[in-house]
């Protein structure tokens, strides 16, 4: 396979480039071939190999945007990245296939569908499941061959001692990593332990600056000088190659983890060395025998992370201390033991080997199936999958098969079962089959029948009764607790349907139906339930909501439905908050409810000639005429509003509702009523032109932010403040005095 590789620059000696560079070499002793694309410190472009591998220029934007053209220019089969995932928000949901290795939460939500995540420990594991709903992959941190073979003396014995200046006889404890909140802690039990025996020595391998903090801070506390070593400037920036560390390693009598790292306890026990940590999942998991360190209880969790309890540290330091020779071989020899597997060679052959094997096989097997998404090209990235298995003799129905390539096993088969616990109903899908496939994946089979989004041009009396059907099947769900929380008109199936020369048509037994429950909420307040589906973006249930959701890149929920259903342009529409969201209200969805402004103005709208400004779906215009009104004239800036109002309301403003922008022209001819809510805030020249062009109309509507009811008398208007809009601002009652005079 061709692969990329997305981390920091392999010559910046980090823990993620060095991983990586494990992998690199482990992958091109394979035969693909790899590429390596730097997510810092390499973007200016030029031609540069680093040990046989072709650097491919990352970009300021760590990489998110060149990574699309360096997959396409090289025909890439994979990438892989390792860091923080927020650096990498454009690579979820692409057409390319990436692996996250060591992803953080922001990677964790992005990731739901187009990508595997690594986890590196079954701990961290099941953090990632439980925060993206995805099965991670399960690749232990691999440990380089050069603390393996630690025993062998790579470096010449107090080598290390030598250069940095500690006696011989020192007995030293060592850190190692980024500095954390907790690392004073250390410095405090330290301080404790060097107070009771004078040969002991601290040594502080980490950022170069942040030590002199805390040199600074060991000061304060009395900490001798002498007994603090850290590294040389020039060392540390020329950078410390892993035959230093396992040096460091080797000639420490205990290394300290004061913090979350995990790969220096892995690194140090490989070296034989015991270990200090505070207690915590992923270190249990390491340090699973008696006798491999301390793991010390934190007394709180500080930032999310674990407290060092400072008196137990002083404690397991004693312990330590207390370690003759025969203790300490010991010691070694079981460390040695424990991490045996973590040997790099054997992470390839067992972890790495077997999952890109398995990715291999499903990207053939991925060509042979059909993409869930309708018109989605089967070269498109997707991990939905249905198969048509035509004819069931025992089911006697037509029959589909779905299949999820990358999402989580377990919740969707518990997530069906959950379903089907509840018994049957006409507008909830019926699981007829489930299995397991031969690459594993969770399947279930269905009737076959034909997705919403196949469907266009629907008829009103079309969509009223899949309007219907869904409400009742999402009102059966939440009166057992649940939310679907992923309705939108893809996962929307209509039975009894079939194409006739080029046309959909519906039979007699045609339902709407509900499937595809990933995202399902189960044990809700049926009030929660129903706003997870009706009103998605409140703040009390978007903790409920799909990842994409919770990241701004899309919505879901019945209001998707509701306007393909009614065939509105919802999706070219830049007009309200939300491009696939109604401003005002349909079938009872939208982000303004029309019909309470309407009771709040109490407009006498009967014989009269009316204007409104802004009209967006047309609710005031038709209702005017519905209340009796002589004529209507509606605008609004937006064509595909526009679009949506003649579709809404086709009897009252077909002919009389256009496209007008306020800043280019002003509606001219008589009017008795007019209506400007919410308009001013969108026009370049603001509210002078509006307000001008009202004072000749008897009565005028209008919502303020900021202009009082003094402000608007000076301006020539009669006032009078009826309420305030939901949100917040001031709705006026105008007349005009200008019309006053004339009639005076």
């Amino acid at each position: 396979m061709r692969i990329i590789l997305a981390t920091d620059p392999p010559w910046a000696l980090t823990a993620n480039s060095k991983q990586m560079a494990e992998l690199a070499h482990r992958l091109q002793a394979d035969l693909h071939t790899v590429y390596w694309m730097p997510t810092w410190g390499f973007s200016n472009g030029g031609s540069v190999t680093w040990e046989g591998i072709e650097i491919l220029p990352g970009d300021d934007a760590f990489g998110n945007e060149i990574i699309k053209h360096h997959v396409n220019a090289y025909a890439a089969h994979l990438v892989i990245t390792r860091g923080w995932g927020k650096n990498f928000p454009e690579f979820g949901g692409s057409d390319f296939a990436s692996w996250a290795w060591h992803p953080d939460i922001v990677t964790r939500k992005i990731l739901r569908k187009s990508n595997r995540i690594v986890a590196v420990s079954e701990e961290e594991a099941k953090d990632l499941e439980h925060e993206s709903g995805v099965l991670p992959v399960l690749i232990p941190r691999g440990i380089p061959k050069i603390f393996m073979e630690s025993t062998l003396d790579v470096v010449p014995s107090n080598t290390f001692r030598h250069n940095h200046g500690i006696a011989d006889d020192a007995f030293l404890m060592s850190a190692i990593g980024t500095v954390d909140p907790h690392w004073k802690r250390m410095l405090d039990a330290f301080k404790i332990f060097r107070d009771r025996h004078e040969n002991a020595v601290l040594y502080l391998q980490t950022d170069m600056h942040r030590p002199l903090d805390l040199l600074e801070y060991g000061t304060k506390i009395g900490i001798a000088p002498d007994s603090v070593s850290t590294p040389h400037g020039y060392q540390l920036h020329r950078g410390y190659f892993d035959e230093t560390i396992a040096a460091m390693y080797q000639e420490s009598d205990v290394h300290l983890v004061p913090g979350m790292a995990i790969q220096p306890i892995l690194e140090a026990m490989a070296c034989g060395t015991p270990v200090i940590t505070t207690e915590r999942p992923q270190a249990r998991e390491v340090m699973l025998m008696d006798g491999l360190g301390a793991m010390v209880p934190p007394v709180t969790m500080h930032e999310g992370q674990p407290l060092l309890d400072i008196e137990a540290w002083v404690d397991a330091m004693e312990s330590a201390y207390e370690f003759d020779e025969t203790e300490m071989a010991r010691h070694g020899a079981c460390c040695q033991m424990a991490v045996t597997d973590h040997d790099w060679d054997r992470v390839y052959e067992g972890y790495w080997k077997p999952a890109l094997e398995n990715f291999e096989k499903e990207e053939k097997d991925r060509n042979t199936k059909i993409p869930l998404a309708v018109g989605q090209s089967i070269d498109k990235r997707t991990t939905a999958f249905l198969e048509d298995m035509g004819f069931d003799e025992e089911l006697k129905c037509e029959i589909v098969r779905k299949t999820d390539m990358h999402g989580n096993t377990q919740d969707e088969r518990s997530h069906n079962a959950h379903v089907t616990s509840w018994g049957e109903h006409p507008n909830i899908i019926k699981i007829l089959r489930e299995d397991d496939d031969v690459f594993g994946k969770y399947s279930s089979a269905t009737e076959r029948m034909v997705p919403l989004t196949e469907l266009s041009d629907f008829t009103p009396e079309q969509a009223e009764w899949i309007l219907s059907d869904i409400r009742a099947g999402l009102q059966f769900m939440h009166e057992r607790g649940a939310a679907h929380c992923d309705i939108n008109p893809r996962n929307i199936l209509l039975s009894d349907t079939k194409k006739v020369d080029d046309t959909w048509v519906t039979g007699a037994n045609a339902r709407a139906i509900i499937f595809d429950f990933d995202f399902i909420q189960t044990g809700l307040d049926p009030a929660i339930a129903w706003a997870c589906d009706y009103d998605p973006l409140r703040i009390d249930v978007l903790p409920y909501a799909v990842p994409v959701m919770k990241n701004g890149i899309a919505t879901r929920g019945f209001h998707r439905v509701v306007t393909h259903v009614r065939n509105l342009p919802f999706d070219k529409s830049h007009a309200t908050m939300r491009g696939d969201m109604p401003y005002q209200m349909i079938d009872g969805v939208g982000e303004r409810d029309p019909d309470h402004r309407w009771e709040i103005l109490k407009p006498d709208v009967t014989g009269k000639r009316v204007l409104d400004i802004g009209c967006n779906l047309g609710y005031f215009s038709d209702r005017s005429m519905k209340e009796g009104a002589k004529s209507v004239f509606a605008l609004d800036r937006d064509e595909h509003i526009v679009q949506a109002a003649k579709i809404l309301h086709p009897d009252t403003l077909n002919g009389n509702v256009v496209q007008m922008d306020l800043d280019e022209e002003l509606p001219k001819g008589e009017f008795d009523v007019a209506f400007c809510l919410s308009v001013w805030q969108h026009t370049r020249a603001g509210k002078r032109p509006l307000l001008d062009l009202l004072k000749n109309i008897p009565v005028v509507y209008w919502e303020d932010a900021n202009l009082t009811k003094p402000d608007l008398e000076q301006m020539g208007f009669g006032v009078e403040r009826l309420a305030r809009s939901e949100r917040g601002r001031n709705l006026f009652k105008l007349t005009s005095r200008v019309k006053e005079a004339v009639h005076g």
